[in-house]
């Protein structure tokens, strides 16, 4: 963690420049769908050690909704998820045709973390639709509150597609919401994954689940080499970076399995502790017009001994400023 008042003002003045040179200006966040929608940390169901579906009935309120993006309040395990739309197929009570699909990396960050889709999908007043969480390799951990007489209709299966739908229950209330329109303040959305291999590795955490004006907000990683220097990268676009568009493969230069994941113009460098891991707190300045701003982050570990390049990156973070 940084070790002065100086040093937690001058990140912040880092972090108020970069955003605000740039030219970022907040969109407010629009209404929209929310299921159980508060952050209270609430049981996980189960954390399953195979490729499982979750599947959640939902029905739209009295006025059309255009989803740009689905999240679910979870965390505390890695690796690969996906979250769609489908239509809802009345007769068998199935989730229907999908409709789009959006995926990311888990993070273990416990908090609201979910998918933007390519295009926007209108979900009309009144109608019944499913949203499908399916979970690679154990990474599921759903945060849900047992409640087996009115909680949300939803279904089960393993395998994916290859599975059987389990029958309907309420066992549980999920916690999940749509993304209408403007942006959301108040995010982190994980994007690709990490490389490296023989337990060194970097990953991408978190201590609070969202940035907040006003505030700290502290980016960690772990699973470097103890003593080899961590830079973490900021950035207000994914824009072009060494004249591609990220994520930019590292594997001609070097880094097999790398990616780079924003046009990191900025960054703030650490050396990893015994353990491989360290921390940099952001100062969020207090200023509204920031509520909705977004910008990215990635960890890049300098590390000789890992392959050519030298480096290791963690997956992206797309960071976005709330109240």
């Amino acid at each position: 963690m940084l070790g002065s008042t100086l040093q937690r003002a001058l990140v912040a003045l880092a972090i108020w420049s970069v955003l605000t040179v740039s030219g970022i200006t907040a969109q407010a966040p629009q209404p929209c769908l929310v299921e159980d929608g508060d952050d209270t940390v609430l049981v996980g169901p189960r954390v399953t050690q195979i490729n499982f579906e979750y599947a959640v009935r939902l029905r739209n309120g009295p006025n059309p909704l255009d989803v740009t993006a689905v999240e679910i309040f979870t965390g505390r395990r890695l690796g690969d998820t996906s979250i769609s739309l489908h239509r809802h197929d009345a007769g068998a009570d199935l989730p229907g045709a999908p409709v789009v699909l959006g995926g990311w990396w888990m993070s273990d960050a416990l908090g609201w973390q979910g998918a933007r889709f390519l295009f926007t999908v209108r979900i009309q007043p009144g109608e019944v639709f499913w949203v499908v969480w399916q979970a690679a390799s154990g990474a599921a951990l759903p945060v849900a509150r047992v409640n087996r007489v009115t909680g949300d209709v939803h279904r089960t299966r393993q395998n994916f597609s290859r599975g059987v739908w389990s029958a309907a229950t309420r066992e549980w209330d999920w916690k999940i919401r749509l993304d209408c329109g403007g942006r959301r303040p108040g995010q982190l959305l994980t994007l690709g994954g990490p490389c490296g291999t023989g337990g060194v590795s970097p990953q991408l955490g978190s201590r609070q689940p969202v940035p907040v004006i006003g505030q700290v907000f502290e980016l960690d990683v772990t699973l470097v080499r103890p003593g080899s220097g961590a830079w973490l990268g900021i950035a207000v676009r994914r824009g072009r970076w060494g004249g591609q568009l990220p994520p930019v493969d590292l594997t001609p230069f070097g880094a097999p399995g790398c990616h780079v994941g924003a046009n990191l113009e900025q960054g703030i460098l650490r050396i990893a502790d015994a353990s491989g891991g360290a921390t940099v707190a952001l100062g969020i300045p207090g200023q509204p017009a920031l509520v909705g701003a977004t910008f990215w982050v990635q960890w890049v570990s300098l590390d000789p001994a890992a392959n050519p390049l030298g480096v290791l990156t963690s997956l992206t973070g797309e960071v976005r400023i709330g109240n």
